[in-house]
């Protein structure tokens, strides 16, 4: 909710090219924002905790709960153990 208010807050706050004061996100290079005040930084922050969260909701739809109804096999700890230190070897 925070990060929806802070963004409709800078988003339709009017900013003049003359004016640099007001400005609380600039981009820098056509792919990067760097804050230049509290608002930008609280908008980063938020966005970034809104992704990890979005992240963590795939990976628990994806792989958690198909997981656990057993849609994936089950591999022993003979073969995990197995892969990893195969896998290990290989890479000397």
């Amino acid at each position: 909710m925070i990060t929806i208010v802070v963004g409709l807050f800078e988003m339709n706050r009017g900013h003049s090219s003359q004016d640099q004061s007001g400005h609380n996100l600039i981009c820098y290079g056509g792919n990067q924002w760097i804050e230049m005040s509290l608002w930008g930084t609280l908008f980063l922050m938020c966005h970034q905790i809104l992704i990890l969260l979005q992240i963590n909701a795939s990976q628990f739809v994806l792989i958690r709960i198909p997981n656990s109804l057993g849609v994936f096999d089950q591999k022993s700890v003979y073969e995990r153990v197995g892969v990893s230190m195969r896998t290990g070897l290989l890479d000397r």
